[in-house]
């Protein structure tokens, strides 16, 4: 049996479905306080704190681990460069904890970001004797490691990614795609575009740095907005903080 399993016991486990329907209690057990959702890990740092805290009356048992690209991976099996500690753990009411991320100096690009996640897993402890159910609450937190001597600022690559946009056909969906040149990774709590038949609003984009990236659109976008049109953009910056901004949007051809 897993170290997983053997502090969440299986009683406590609840599948997909039944967790959406128990969301209203789920609010009830959210007492792991984070302090921030995104962490820059500088070249030269020693190592990156990430702050937790219990505001509730009961214990929490959590977990915590990384991944790279979205795909989900015990610290064994992940091959990159960094240390999470500790993975399981304790908190009790009122207690503060840290998390602590260290680079163990193997190479990684030094041109661009590397973007990195840590997964928090928590759920209240309770004695054995308490017959209830028990939800199981999930945190995301980026991570961005960032070399020196990159070019340009972090805060000015929000207004440098290009975007154009795809008209639909019969047999796809219209797009939105943003091309990031820059060597920084580029958060947008929000995009909205106008179109000749309303606005669409997409939301929580990352764009990798020095990609392209497409973000498929609803059928209704499929009159596309003038040349030169202003897409509209919330930008979050290295603090968490919303920063507004505007780009020129641009249209392709029809395909």
């Amino acid at each position: 049996m897993s170290t997983f399993n053997r502090v969440f016991p299986k009683r406590w486990s609840i599948g997909w479905p039944l967790l959406l329907l128990c969301l209203p209690m789920a609010a009830a057990w959210a007492d792991l306080a984070v302090s921030g959702t995104r962490f820059v890990y500088r070249e030269g740092e020693k190592h990156v704190l990430v702050p937790l805290s219990n505001t509730g009356k009961a214990p929490i048992l959590v977990q915590a681990w990384l991944d790279h690209d979205g795909a989900e991976a015990d610290l064994s099996r992940l091959q990159v460069p960094f240390v999470l500690m500790p993975t399981l753990f304790r908190i009790d009411p009122g207690e503060r904890r840290a998390l602590q991320l260290r680079y163990t100096g193997e190479a990684l690009p030094q041109d661009q970001e590397t973007v990195l996640r840590i997964n928090l897993r928590h759920t209240p402890s309770t004695g054995q004797s308490e017959n209830r159910l028990q939800v199981v609450l999930s945190y995301v937190m980026k991570v961005l490691y960032r070399p020196k001597g990159l070019s340009g600022t972090p805060q000015d690559a929000p207004g440098q990614v290009r975007w154009t946009y795809h008209p639909g056909t019969a047999q796809a969906a219209p797009y939105l795609q943003a091309e990031n040149p820059t060597p920084f990774s580029v958060s947008l709590a929000t995009v909205h575009i106008r179109g000749r038949q309303g606005s669409t609003e997409l939301k929580g984009l990352t764009l990798m740095p020095k990609a392209v990236e497409r973000f498929s659109l609803p059928l209704d976008t499929a009159a596309p907005p003038p040349a030169g049109d202003t897409l509209e953009f919330e930008a979050v910056d290295d603090l968490g903080l919303v920063v507004p901004g505007t780009a020129t949007l641009r249209a392709a051809p029809p395909r």
